[in-house]
């Protein structure tokens, strides 16, 4: 079976309302529910993993840090910031195509929840990511107030 996927989004809460997926040989579409609000905890908790097959460069890939903030595995491809997001090996799988991401489905056991979750906290917590803030802010003020380094940040 060849098969594409569609997503419809809401522009009210801008959230994926549906997924359908088609199947591309027998034209045939099969929706497939999305939760949302407080379901989305539940419904990402109970997976083996989030499979994120990006084709372009995501900037961000907020739902890879609320994956890892329920200790599900994330299983992406080596695009845009999924190296920067997913520790490979530790916290899912970052793969080059379809055949590394079915390779990855096979070693998810090798892979702990709990410490996905323990990344989650560390990394991206609301608190880890304040403190990553002020240690910047910090960083550039020292530097402002060192003549040899504010002369080499004007070039």
């Amino acid at each position: 079976m060849r098969a594409r996927c569609n997503a419809t989004f809401s522009r009210a809460t801008g959230y994926v309302c549906t997924v359908a997926v088609n199947d591309l040989d027998s034209m045939r579409q099969t929706p497939v529910p999305v939760p949302s609000g407080g379901r989305v905890i539940r419904f990402l908790s109970g997976a083996k993993a989030l499979l994120f097959p990006i084709g372009w460069s995501e900037p961000v890939g907020l739902v890879m840090i609320e994956a890892m903030a329920c200790g599900t595995p994330v299983i992406a491809f080596n695009r845009g910031s999924v190296p920067e997001v997913i520790n490979h090996g530790l916290t899912g799988y970052v793969c080059e195509d379809v055949q590394g991401a079915v390779g990855a489905l096979q070693r998810l056991d090798e892979l702990s929840r709990t410490e996905i979750r323990a990344q989650f906290v560390l990394r991206f917590s609301p608190r880890a990511m304040a403190q990553k803030y002020i240690d910047s802010y910090t960083s550039r003020l020292q530097a402002a107030r060192r003549p040899e380094l504010r002369r080499a940040a004007a070039g």
